[in-house]
């Protein structure tokens, strides 16, 4: 592996590292094109990050099921 991509590889894992140290939890799924739009349409419209739009999301949908 080249010296750039062992740099770019040691960042991202220190990055990954902290988000978790944190409390965070990683989620990496595969959406549809339409919602992926909508999340994309909501962040632009709302100005927030589709992190933001996610949680706000779960945490909304969470209080409305307990």
């Amino acid at each position: 592996m080249s010296t750039r991509k062992i740099q770019i590889s040691e960042a991202q894992n220190r990055f990954r590292g902290k988000k978790k140290d944190c409390g965070f939890f990683r989620l990496q799924t595969w959406l549809s094109i339409e919602n992926q739009n909508n999340l994309t349409m909501l962040a632009e419209k709302l100005d927030l990050s589709r992190e933001e739009i996610v949680n706000k999301a779960l945490s909304a949908l969470s209080q409305q099921h307990v």
